[in-house]
Formats: structure tokens, sequence, C-alpha cells
């Protein structure tokens, strides 16, 4: 799935730079279509991520970015209120959560 992500995907932001997210990307062979990370920490926000290279951004920014076509939650713990958000922001392009398993798409 992770495959699938890449080719169908150009503007690919992730949500969550805390350590799970971390371990993620920087196991990813191709990270060019991940443009940034957003995270609602300020402490990450400014900074790069070890691993990847990637700049954490603030949440805010994602929904200012019109070039965004698909969004990584990489923390499941907060699915519920990531989507809320996403909502509240009218968020619309594709959503996905990575688990274990891979890649899912989350119906909003």
């Amino acid at each position: 799935s992770e495959m699938c992500i890449r080719e169908a995907y150009n503007h690919i932001v992730v949500w969550g730079a805390g350590g799970k997210g971390i371990a993620t990307l920087g196991s990813l062979d191709d990270a060019s279509k991940i443009k940034y990370v957003v995270d609602a920490d300020l402490f990450k926000q400014g900074k790069y991520l070890p691993s990847s290279g990637l700049f954490v951004k603030p949440i805010e920014d994602l929904f200012k970015d019109e070039k965004v076509d698909a969004l990584v939650i990489t923390n499941l713990a907060y699915l519920d209120e990531v989507v809320k958000t996403l909502s509240e922001n009218k968020f619309t392009k594709k959503v996905f959560a990575l688990s274990k398993n891979g890649l899912t798409e989350i119906t909003k």
C-alpha cells in the first residue's frame, strides 16, 4: 500500500512528528513526495526530523496548502481528534492512517 500512495499522489503531508511517525518516515525508501510533516507540538515545529530530514510545520499550514493531495496520519491514538480537526477545517483530500498493517484510507 505504501507503493500505491507514492505513485498516486505527488504532494503528501504527514500528520504527526512523534516517535512512531519519525520511525516510519525514516524507513520509507522514497520520501520525495512527502513534502513536510505537521504537528501540534510547538517544540517540534520549525525543526527538521532526524531520519527523513522533513520539516515540521504547524497544523494550520496544512489547511492553507492548496497543493496537498493526500494526508497520512501516523498516530492512531489521536485519529478521532485529527479527523474531527480535518472535518472542522473542511479538508477534502484523501486521508490515510498508518498502522502496522500499512496504510488504510479513512473515510470522513
